[in-house]
């Protein structure tokens, strides 16, 4: 996956692939923060308790690819942070969920990537490794938004 291919299409695949409002029990407010961490990647729960606090929030969401694997580091944040785990019992409901947010911080994934590019979001930071998956290296996938001031890159070492 790589940015370049759509770049010229964002506007018309955020119109296209924008999802109409579902019944949510609950949804991410103005205000609110979501984070999205991946139990597979290489960037640890050091990166977000680093950046929360950076970015002020009324209340934060915390989600993960993989509940089980990433319990530490969801534990780990609302320890700190307090916070409400979002995970619903569908990818699709969770990719809405995440659409929804106003601002977010995201762990290199193409799921969130995705969800974070066909929002309205006004605020997406995301981690951009020093190697593997998401890193300016990796070759595979150059998921870095250079030409949309919403999005911020931070680095983050492996």
């Amino acid at each position: 996956q790589k940015y370049r291919y759509y770049q010229a299409h964002g506007r018309t695949l955020r119109e296209r692939f924008w999802m109409e409002p579902r019944s949510l029990e609950v949804r991410p407010a103005s205000g609110d923060l979501v984070v999205y961490l991946q139990a597979y990647f290489n960037v640890g729960v050091d990166f977000f308790l680093r950046e929360i606090p950076r970015v002020g929030f009324q209340k934060l969401w915390i989600m993960v690819n993989d509940l089980e694997r990433g319990w530490d580091m969801v534990s780990t944040l609302r320890r700190r942070f307090g916070g409400e785990i979002a995970h619903h019992s569908s990818y699709l409901t969770d990719f809405y969920f995440l659409q929804q947010a106003e601002r977010m911080i995201l762990a290199p994934s193409t799921f969130a990537w995705w969800a974070a590019f066909l929002s309205r979001a006004g605020e997406v930071i995301f981690a951009r490794p020093s190697e593997g998956f998401g890193s300016p290296t990796h070759g595979v996938a150059d998921l870095e938004i250079r030409d949309d001031p919403r999005f911020r890159y931070v680095d983050y070492r492996v």
